[in-house]
C-alpha cells in the first residue's frame, strides 16, 4: 500500500512540474513574433529614485515622429503620467497590422541600453 501511495505522490509531482515547465516556457517568450495578435503596445518609462531617462524618452518620441511620417496613419500614441518622478506610459495603438512587428523590433533595438524602460502588450488606455 505504501508503494502505491509513493507512486501516486511521485506521479503527481512529475505531472505538476511538467505543467509548470510548459507554463513558464509560454510566459517567458520574448520574441517579437509572439506579439503579432496584439492591438496595443505599452512603452513605460519608469524611475528608481531619480526620474525617468529623459534621453531615452526623447529618442523614443523622435522615433515615433519619424515612424508616423514614414507610415501615415499606422499608429496612434496615447500618453499617461503616473508617478511622482515623471514616470509615464505611452500606449501605441496599431492601426495597420503590417507595421506592428517592425515597430516593436525597432523600439526595442533603439532602447536596448535603457534600463528604465518596460514593455507590455495589449495595454488598455482610459
Amino acid at each position: 500500500m505504501k508503494l502505491i501511495y509513493n507512486f501516486l505522490i511521485i506521479s503527481l509531482i512529475l505531472l505538476y512540474c511538467s505543467s509548470c515547465k510548459t507554463l513558464f516556457k509560454s510566459k517567458n517568450k520574448t520574441s517579437v513574433e509572439t506579439h503579432v495578435a496584439l492591438t496595443n503596445y505599452n512603452v513605460s518609462f519608469i524611475s528608481i529614485g531619480g526620474g525617468i531617462d529623459q534621453n531615452a524618452n526623447d529618442k523614443f518620441l523622435k522615433f515615433v515622429d519619424d515612424f508616423q511620417k514614414e507610415n501615415k496613419d499606422a499608429i496612434k500614441i496615447l500618453s499617461s503620467n503616473w508617478g511622482r518622478e515623471g514616470e509615464l506610459d505611452y500606449c501605441v495603438q496599431f492601426l495597420k497590422e503590417n507595421r506592428k512587428i517592425q515597430f516593436i523590433k525597432d523600439v526595442k533595438e533603439l532602447l536596448k541600453d535603457c534600463s528604465l524602460v518596460r514593455y507590455k502588450v495589449d495595454c488598455i488606455h482610459n
